[in-house]
């Protein structure tokens, strides 16, 4: 295969590299056609066909872009199909035939991809290599992941390490060691397999003779019969609900609980020191990797890490534009790192009409935790709203358990009874949790708030007893909430006349199959930042897929014909979403660019300059001219590696522009003590989601008011 020649580097040395690596290959590659009774040969029926076909002729297969792919030499075995058509599943009942294409030319993204099978043929030896460290109960393995690119013309491989905790007791071992652990709502894996079973959702009893019997009749698996027969008659036994919706019944001595990072207390486990463990410097993430190449077989399969020395694709926020400037009051332009000190100074960019002539909040206090005293608390909070030209006045302060519910409800009833622009509510730190899907005081006291039209800002115990640094940011927050922007791009985004931010969650539902689904508060902005309204929808949402009807309610014509809607899309969007936003657009007379937001990233970046260390906000890497790698925000404190965004765009926008437009819009967050890495329009969509489908909705379908803050 012939590879293109690179693009001339530019004088200007970025100093830039990335964990990608070229791919060394000196193998003969072949296609492979699939004759099927079926009129389309799809993806996964390809992927199972590759690693079927690697299995079985002792070389490596790939399934790219539609095209089956091997290094294989010679002819396949004569009973290939044979042992295809025995498959205990079926699953390749259909498949008549497979044949060499001979008119088929390699390209780079073949290479890439059979690199990819290579390293995960070799991935469970590779893992193995990787450190792994014990604490208490639980072991955090280091592991290593690939994924295949192309840059520059030149196949690929990124990879990336990642730290997953594994529990070591099973789930009835667990329930001896803490009886008074509620376990409802807690994920399980199957301890035979290691796959996720799924999530607790009842104890049904013991296994008495009656259970064991009829756990006997229904387990398929050796070990799962073993440990049904072995455990004693007081083990219990738990019905789980699958991700598919199916309701399957388990011994506890079957299943291993999944420690979430948000509930390793629940398991005993200290968050700090795992978290410590799982921070990985730049410098020792790189020799990690490049340690772990040299020890094994990948150091014949990948030459050195791509840098900004050799290759044109690494850019810096002064190739993009970005400078950090923020528009506050009075005209007044700063930098967003000195965002709290240019509020103080001049002031908030607009001032809600609510507060224009008279800048009093009222502000209704709960405290759910009795036995704290908020003196202290309360007047460095006063102090704090007068420095950003604003005074409190606690218009009602009640105390109450916020564990007991009855008496939570009763106390905010009784508060809200007078008028209050915003209810401060004190709860106990352990309800602050990752899992905001489990319903609980957090959850109540929104409810019972923001329903009837009052907004909410709930504080821990913690925060209350160590508000030093703490107090600048909720108190903005707090205002943004009132529906106060503090502040705003300095201009407008030239290539957008409209943002629009929006997410799909997706919630089991309680006794049946399947899931409901919810639209994430469509929130519209000004292109520059500044938020115009959200829209709550009520057109029905199945699967991931944003359908027509639903980007039709939220793009009127009334007020978006002829316009050029920037729309930030959280996570990986399907093709038929585009679809559906590329028809509207044709609808609407103007132009709808959809800018996918993407989490989960398949490589790092870092600085060389003397030796790695953190990249800055804005490095990116250019992968080709709809997909980059950008550096969104800074590892806090400057401890581990900055996690990446992977940003993917449609054709109508350049891609210096689509990482351009969430760079510039992740500085619009207000309240946050450290930078969020997504863009304002696709932060925290999941918990907005979360928060719509427990019923937690303002009376007001539209309105002007971040609730959601």
């Amino acid at each position: 295969m012939e590879i293109p020649n690179q693009k001339n580097v530019t004088e200007k040395q970025l100093n830039l590299t990335a964990d990608i690596f070229p791919v060394i290959w000196e193998f003969n590659l072949r296609s492979f056609e699939v004759d099927s009774h079926s009129s389309v040969v799809r993806n996964q029926l390809l992927n199972q066909l590759a690693y079927h076909l690697g299995q079985h002729c002792n070389s490596t297969w790939a399934n790219c872009q539609g095209d089956l792919i091997t290094d294989h030499v010679g002819d396949l075995p004569e009973d290939i199909l044979t042992n295809l058509w025995n498959d205990e599943r079926s699953r390749f009942r259909d498949v008549i035939a497979i044949r060499e294409n001979l008119e088929w030319d390699s390209q780079p993204a073949h290479v890439a991809e059979m690199a990819n099978s290579k390293f995960k043929q070799l991935r469970k030896h590779l893992n193995n290599k990787l450190e792994k460290k014990k604490f208490g109960d639980a072991i955090v393995h280091r592991q290593c992941y690939s994924q295949a690119m192309v840059i520059e013309g030149r196949p690929c491989l990124a990879l990336s390490l990642s730290s997953k905790i594994n529990y070591q007791l099973n789930l009835a071992e667990l329930m001896i060691k803490r009886p008074t652990l509620n376990i409802l709502g807690l994920e399980v894996n199957n301890r035979a397999n290691g796959w996720l079973a799924g999530t607790i959702v009842e104890i049904t009893g013991h296994l008495d003779s009656e259970n064991r019997k009829r756990l006997l009749g229904m387990s398929t698996t050796e070990k799962q019969q073993n440990w049904i027969s072995t455990s004693p008659d007081e083990t219990v036994v738990v019905r789980i609900r699958t991700r598919s919706g199916i309701y399957l019944e388990y011994v506890s001595s079957g299943l291993i609980p999944v420690p979430t990072y948000g509930a390793l207390k629940v398991f005993g486990l200290d968050q700090n020191q795992i978290s410590n463990y799982q921070r990985i410097s730049s410098e020792s993430r790189r020799e990690i990797l490049l340690d772990l190449i040299s020890s094994s077989r990948l150091h014949r399969l990948l030459g050195p890490p791509i840098d900004s020395s050799e290759n044109a694709c690494f850019m810096t926020a002064a190739d993009l534009g970005y400078d950090g400037k923020i528009l506050v009051g009075n005209g007044n332009t700063a930098h967003i790192s000195q965002n709290i000190r240019a509020l103080k100074n001049h002031g908030f960019y607009r001032i809600h009409e609510k507060f224009e002539k008279n800048r009093i909040v009222r502000l209704g206090v709960l405290n759910g935790v009795k036995e704290e005293d908020l003196d202290n608390f309360l007047s460095n909070l006063k102090r704090e709203f007068d420095q950003f030209g604003f005074s409190v006045e606690i218009t009602g302060l009640i105390e109450c358990d916020a564990r007991d519910f009855a008496e939570l409800e009763k106390s905010l009833e009784t508060l809200m009874r007078d008028s209050h622009d915003i209810v401060l509510t004190i709860l106990p730190s352990r309800f602050f949790s990752a899992q905001d899907h489990v319903e609980g005081p957090y959850q109540d006291t929104k409810h019972l708030t923001i329903n009837r039209g009052t907004m909410n800002q709930a504080v821990s115990v913690s925060t209350v007893r160590n508000f030093r640094y703490k107090l600048a940011n909720l108190t903005i927050g707090m205002l943004a909430k009132l529906g106060n922007i503090p502040w705003v791009l300095p201009r407008e985004l030239e290539f957008c006349d409209r943002i629009l931010g929006a997410d799909i969650s997706r919630k089991a539902k309680q006794n049946q199959k399947g899931t409901r689904n919810e639209l994430g508060i469509p929130r519209w902005y000004k292109s520059n930042g500044d938020l115009l309204n959200y829209r709550l929808t009520k057109s029905k949402v199945d699967g991931e897929t944003i359908p027509l009807q639903v980007i039709r309610e939220i793009t009127p014509r009334e007020s978006f014909s002829n316009t050029r809607i920037l729309f930030h899309g959280d996570g990986k969007r399907p093709q038929r979403e585009i679809d559906n936003f590329q028809s509207r657009a044709e609808e609407l007379d103007g132009e709808i660019i959809v800018v996918q937001v993407i989490k989960k990233c398949p490589a790092r970046l870092y600085s060389s300059v003397n030796g790695i260390s953190n990249p800055k906000k804005g490095d990116s890497l250019v992968i080709s001219e709809t997909e980059a790698i950008v550096i969104s925000t800074l590892a806090q404190h400057n401890t581990g590696t900055p996690h990446p965004l992977l940003i993917r765009c449609t054709p109508n926008i350049t891609i210096e522009n689509a990482i351009l437009s969430v760079l510039k819009l992740s500085d619009l967050h207000y309240g946050s003590q450290q930078q969020p890495r997504c863009p304002i329009t696709t932060h925290d969509a999941h918990h907005i989601s979360n928060m719509l489908m427990m019923g937690i909705r303002p009376p007001d379908e539209e309105g002007t008011v971040p609730w959601w803050l």
